[in-house]
Formats: C-alpha cells, sequence, structure tokens
C-alpha cells in the first residue's frame, strides 16, 4: 500500500492531538487540587486575557476561524460527493477542532476555566497539526496521481 507511511504519521498525530487534549484534563485536575499549581494558572489566565484575549483579538480570531470552517465544509461536501474517504476523514477531523476552537472563544463557561489559555493553546496546535495532515496528504496525492482532492 502506498499511502502506508501517511497512516502512520495520521496515526502519531492523532495520538499526540489526544496525548494534548490529555495533558490539559491532568492540568485542570491538579488546578484545583494543588495550591501551587492553582496559582500560577489562575496568575497566567489573568496575564493571558490582558494581553492575548481581547476584544479585538477574539474578534479577529473568530473572524480568522470563521472563514477556515468554511473552507473546511467546502473540502468536506467536496470530498463526500467524490467517494473520498480519507479526505472525509482528514477533513471532518480538521473541522472538528476548528469548529470546537471557534465555540470555545464564545462561550463563557468554557471562558471561566482556570485552564481557558492551556486548553486553547491545545485546541490550536491541535487544529493546526489537523490542517497540516491535510497539506501532506494533498501534496501526496496531487504528486502521486497528478490530481486534485
Amino acid at each position: 500500500m502506498k499511502n502506508k507511511p501517511f497512516y502512520f504519521l495520521w496515526g502519531a498525530v492523532t495520538l499526540l492531538q489526544l496525548c494534548l487534549l490529555a495533558a490539559i484534563r491532568i492540568l485542570s485536575i491538579f488546578a484545583y487540587r494543588s495550591g501551587g499549581v492553582s496559582h500560577h494558572v489562575s496568575f497566567r489566565k489573568r496575564q493571558y486575557n490582558a494581553s492575548l484575549f481581547t476584544e479585538t483579538n477574539v474578534t479577529v480570531m473568530l473572524i480568522l476561524l470563521s472563514i477556515l470552517l468554511v473552507v473546511l465544509i467546502f473540502l468536506l461536501v467536496r470530498s463526500i460527493s467524490g467517494k473520498r474517504r480519507i479526505w472525509t476523514a482528514l477533513t471532518l477531523e480538521g473541522l472538528l477542532f476548528a469548529a470546537v476552537l471557534f465555540l470555545s472563544l464564545l462561550l463563557p463557561p468554557i471562558k471561566v476555566l482556570k485552564v481557558y489559555p492551556y486548553f486553547m493553546l491545545a485546541l490550536f496546535l491541535c487544529t493546526l497539526l489537523s490542517l497540516l495532515l491535510i497539506l501532506i496528504y494533498y501534496f501526496l496525492t496531487k504528486k502521486s496521481t497528478g490530481s486534485s482532492p
């Protein structure tokens, strides 16, 4: 099978994404149990909310994520109509992470979490890894078959 290295890469990236999300869960547990961790996480949350998650920055992030979501929905519809299972799975994974990231910027119950900045970083990295997988697979299939998704 010619895509075997890609499937290995996809599995490794998926495992990395799961590890990132598990690490955030563990950090969340420690943030509510351990005094030092709680103090550090609360301090960093105030610092990041004042610098990174300002109203203007969040609006820009939401606009960029909206564009990304439209592109991923377009790719998903195109891959479903073309009966390409790998493309469907890859775009669905990217769409899932991008949608959760979008909702995390909007929903107040998520914003009050102590680990909110770390959660957003993990979601951003997971979304970025999914997009990189889509690009890698696109260039692999384009080079080998000469066709696009």
